[in-house]
């Protein structure tokens, strides 16, 4: 294609290496992961993949809830910056403005970047962002936790149907090696010690409360089937486990008719319980 805007995925493709945050207001900073109550920033690494140069292509930023399915009317727009890219070039593009994580989230959030040009290289005509097969944009749905040893951690988080009617969903955690998000260690301002260090998450399960109860967590399952949710319907769960060593990470997907729709991974550090 003469021009062709690119953000790349990562394995899975919801942890991509070229979206990030960065705190405070100077673009220089480190990549870093978001602090409730502090401003931050975004910044995207933008490829033109094509055979010519282009000029004010858009870089659109994005921040949105810890959530499976986001969609460009869930996802909370934070603004857009302009980038010229020669053939087969790249460059850093900085969100033009911060925003102040909510503690909502204890700052924990999900954040996606789409590059376009809106003559030469345009979207797709939908309001789903359909990351894995859509070269334009890419998300980062990473969120990391301190927890304590053996105690119980709760994660909160929201599953979206993306698509205007109903829809049966299943959403499955399971447990992962945290060595896969070295990927990652330039950009998340994680130390790439610290995923040495060993350990795992020994899975509860979901909860439908984020105080349950010994019984409810007992009674907790990896997997839940045949989530339904109407249109554009939007629902919450709990994921609970247990961090055993000094760190672990747990993968949720949400899968439609077996193709994943939606994913977010959890990385468990231990410390004191929260953010």
């Amino acid at each position: 294609m003469p021009v062709e805007l690119t953000i790349h995925d990562g394995e899975p493709w919801y942890l991509s290496p070229d979206v990030w945050t960065i705190t405070g207001n100077d673009p220089d900073a480190p990549p870093g992961q978001p602090i409730a109550g502090r401003r931050a920033r975004l910044k995207a690494l933008v490829r033109n993949d094509g055979n010519e140069d282009v000029e004010d292509a858009l870089v659109r930023f994005y921040w949105a809830n810890p959530s499976l399915g986001v969609t460009r009317e869930t996802a909370n727009p934070l603004g857009t910056a302009r980038v010229t890219l020669e053939a087969h070039g790249q460059a850093e593009v900085l969100c033009p403005t911060s925003w102040s994580v909510q503690y909502l989230n204890e700052g924990h959030l999900c954040v996606l970047a789409e590059a376009f040009h809106p003559q030469l290289d345009q979207l797709p005509e939908d309001t789903n962002f359909s990351v894995p097969t859509d070269r334009h944009v890419a998300q980062r749905n990473l969120i990391v936790a301190q927890a304590r040893i053996e105690e119980p951690t709760l994660l909160g988080f929201e599953v979206h149907n993306p698509f205007p009617s109903e829809q049966e969903f299943t959403v499955t955690a399971e447990a992962k090696d945290p060595s896969i998000l070295y990927q990652l260690s330039e950009t998340s301002g994680i130390d790439p010690e610290l995923l040495q260090q060993g350990g795992r998450v020994e899975l509860i399960g979901f909860t439908g409360t984020g105080c349950p109860t010994p019984g409810e967590l007992e009674e907790a399952k990896h997997e839940l089937e045949r989530v339904g949710l109407g249109g554009h319907e939007i629902t919450g769960f709990n994921l609970a486990g247990r961090l055993e060593g000094s760190v672990g990470l747990v993968s949720i997907s949400q899968t439609l008719d077996g193709k994943q729709v939606g994913g977010m991974s959890l990385l468990l550090v231990q410390g004191q319980q929260g953010t």
